[in-house]
C-alpha cells in the first residue's frame, strides 16, 4: 500500500487530517502507528504519530523525540510541516538506521477546535476563544451572511485608518493626510453583543494563547496576556502535558510555528546569562542546522519580534518549558 500524498493545494480540515493519518499508518505498517492522547474540548481526537522501526523495539524503548503543530489556530502550516515530517521518516521506514535507534512522536495539530474553526471559516483567533460568558460592547467572530467566511466589516469612524479606494470603493487604503472623509475603521465580521451604540467595541473578548500555558514561569492574567486560569489549564495542552511526563524516554521537543522566519531557541524570558553556558551552546549547534536546511537566522525567543534593545518576556512560554 503506497503512502498517502500530502497535498498543498490547500489547508486541511479536521476530517481530512484524520484521513491522512490513518492511512499514514496504513500504509507503513511496522513502522507507524496512530494513536490520541486525548479529545479537545469540542470532542475531537489530538492525533499521534508514533513512527521507530519497531523489529527493533518500540518507540517507548528508544531515546525519542517530539514534534508538535498548530498550537494556534491559524497556523496551520505547522500541521502541514509535522505531516510533511512523518511522511518522510515513513518513507525512509526500515531503511533508516536512525529509526532503528530513535523513536518519534508527531502531534501534527495541538489545537484542532481551533484549526477547524480558522479553516472552515477564514477568522482569525489566537488559540481559543472563551465565549463561556459574552460580554457587553463585545464583537464575536460569526458569518453574517452565510457565505461560509468570516471576513472583514467597514464602519464609519471619524478618527478611522482607512478610506476607500478611488480606484476600487469595495476595498480600503490607509488614510493620508490629504485623504478626504469618510473614515472607516475595520472589525471582523461577526455582531456586537448587547451594543450601547458607542464606538468602543472590544473583539471576542478573553483570547487564550496555549503558548502562555505551559507550567514554566506561567503567570496569571493580566500579568501576561493569554495564560489562561492555571497552567496547562486547557484540556488539549493537558493531555500533551500528561503525554510527555509519561514519556521519560524523550530527549527533545520542536514545534512548528509561523510566526518569525527564524529558528527560536531559548530563552523566552530573562537573559542568557540565566543559562548553563554549555546548555546555550548546544542548543546553538542544534538551531543551526535548523538555519542550515531553512536559511532563517536563529534567534532567542526574549529577542524576536524587536527593533530595539529590549527584550521581551514570555511566561509560560514553551521554549522555556
Amino acid at each position: 500500500m503506497p503512502l498517502p500524498r500530502l497535498q498543498f493545494a490547500h489547508f486541511m480540515t479536521y476530517d481530512e487530517l484524520t484521513a491522512f493519518v490513518e492511512e499514514l499508518a496504513a500504509s507503513a505498517p511496522g513502522v507507524v502507528r496512530l494513536r490520541s492522547i486525548g479529545d479537545s474540548r469540542e470532542g475531537r481526537a489530538i492525533h499521534l504519530l508514533a513512527i521507530t522501526d519497531e523489529s527493533t523495539g518500540p518507540a517507548e524503548a528508544k531515546p525519542a523525540y517530539l514534534v508538535h503543530g498548530n498550537i494556534h489556530a491559524v497556523e496551520l502550516a505547522g500541521t502541514h510541516a509535522a505531516l510533511f515530517t512523518a511522511r518522510k521518516l515513513a518513507a525512509e521506514g526500515r531503511k533508516s538506521e536512525l529509526l532503528k535507534r530513535v523513536g518519534f512522536y508527531i502531534v501534527p495539530r495541538i489545537n484542532p477546535d481551533g484549526a477547524e474553526f480558522a479553516v472552515t471559516t477564514s477568522g482569525s483567533i489566537r488559540s481559543r476563544t472563551d465565549r463561556s460568558e459574552r460580554a457587553a460592547n463585545t464583537l464575536y467572530q460569526e458569518d453574517v451572511n452565510g457565505d461560509g467566511l468570516i471576513l472583514t466589516m467597514r464602519l464609519p469612524h471619524p478618527n478611522g485608518p482607512f478610506v476607500s479606494d478611488p480606484k476600487d470603493r469595495r476595498l480600503l487604503i490607509r488614510r493620508t493626510r490629504k485623504s478626504k472623509p469618510p473614515f472607516f475603521r475595520t472589525l471582523p465580521e461577526g455582531m456586537v453583543h448587547e451594543w450601547d451604540g458607542t464606538d468602543h467595541i472590544a473583539v471576542e473578548g478573553r483570547s487564550l494563547d496555549w503558548n502562555r500555558n505551559w507550567s514554566y514561569d506561567w503567570r496569571p492574567e493580566p500579568e501576561q496576556w493569554g495564560a489562561g486560569d492555571f497552567p496547562f489549564s486547557e484540556p488539549e495542552m493537558r493531555a500533551l502535558a500528561e503525554f510527555i511526563f509519561s514519556r521519560p524516554n524523550l530527549f527533545g521537543i520542536l514545534g512548528y510555528h509561523t510566526g518569525p522566519n527564524a529558528v527560536l531557541r531559548p530563552p523566552s524570558t530573562g537573559s542568557e546569562n540565566d543559562l548553563n553556558e554549555g546548555d546555550v551552546r548546544i542548543m546553538q549547534e542544534l538551531a543551526e542546522v535548523g538555519a542550515e536546511h531553512t536559511g532563517f537566522p536563529v534567534i532567542p525567543v526574549v529577542k524576536y519580534r524587536r527593533d530595539d534593545a529590549r527584550d521581551i518576556n514570555l511566561r509560560g512560554h514553551f521554549h522555556d518549558f
